[in-house]
């Protein structure tokens, strides 16, 4: 079993280990990491007999990590297990940023194998309070960290909130603009049509005009073209009939003619001048 901390990088543990074996034996290191065989007894490595039975192996392992082992005495030619070490698995923790690790242990398991780091020699029981201590301090600052994290995620997440409601808003005035700026087209469409309606009916209107004037003008020309003829036909007969009341009744007509004559020229020049004002 392993328990691991955010720091992964490698350390060297070197496995220091005295006990005496007999011709034809060998010891094994297994344990909780795959370095360490995973608990399977045919990867774990093998540790190397030195001078004064001391049997050694190095073996990296990722720093800020906490391990299980045992050590296992082997017939070396069979590979079958002869025994276990005694006691509980040995435990060892290995602190964030530690390069090099020594580890001397004793086959009985007992308490108080030393462990070696950056020249300080502690049991193995410290190294391991050490190293909660530490995991400790680190979970304090995560969970520190984790805080302030969730506190600026909030407010994020209230000002991405404004954000999309200040959108939303600014995409509502748009729209409205734009269905202000279609109805201001639809409206400037509708009176050009309306412009162009008026105009053409005022041609019209205009055209009639001119043509009723131009009617009235030539009526009135006939009206007066016919009264002369009248008038003159009269004259000439009242003077071929030679009578002295005649005479005179046809010199005081022809005053008066001459006088209407004249009144008629006055009101066509009058007709003619409101005419030319109409046109």
């Amino acid at each position: 079993m392993a328990w691991s901390a955010p720091t992964r990088t490698p350390t060297l543990v070197h496995f220091c280990l005295q006990y005496h074996t007999n011709y034809g034996q060998q010891i094994r290191l297994v344990g909780s990491h795959e370095n360490l065989g995973s608990w399977q007894l045919r990867d774990g490595p093998d540790l190397r007999w030195t001078e004064g039975d001391n049997w050694r192996a190095t073996v990296e392992l990722p720093a800020g990590t906490v391990y299980e082992y045992k050590y296992v005495l082997l017939d070396a030619y069979s590979g079958h297990a002869l025994s276990w070490q005694r006691g509980n698995n040995s435990v060892l923790a290995i602190k964030a940023g530690e390069e090099s690790v020594e580890v001397i242990d004793n086959w009985e398991g007992q308490p108080g194998a030393a462990v070696v780091s950056r020249g300080a020699s502690v049991t193995r029981e410290r190294a391991l309070l050490d190293w909660a201590n530490e995991m400790e301090t680190l979970v304090t600052t995560q969970r520190n960290d984790l805080r302030r994290a969730r506190m600026e995620l909030a407010a994020a997440t209230e000002d991405a909130q404004q954000s999309r409601q200040e959108l939303r808003a600014a995409r509502a005035e748009l729209a409205r603009a734009k269905a202000q700026q279609a109805t201001e087209r639809r409206k400037a469409a509708e009176l050009q049509a309306a412009n162009q309606v008026l105009q053409r009916h005022l041609v019209e209107t205009t055209n009639s005009f001119r043509e009723a004037l131009q009617l009235v003008e030539s009526l009135m020309g006939a009206e007066d073209t016919l009264g002369d003829d009248d008038e003159g036909e009269e004259e000439e007969s009242q003077l071929s009939s030679g009578s002295p009341v005649r005479a005179s009744e046809q010199t005081f007509n022809g005053a008066a003619k001459q006088k209407d004559a004249d009144a008629s020229t006055t009101g066509q020049e009058s007709r003619d001048e409101r005419v030319q004002m109409l046109r």
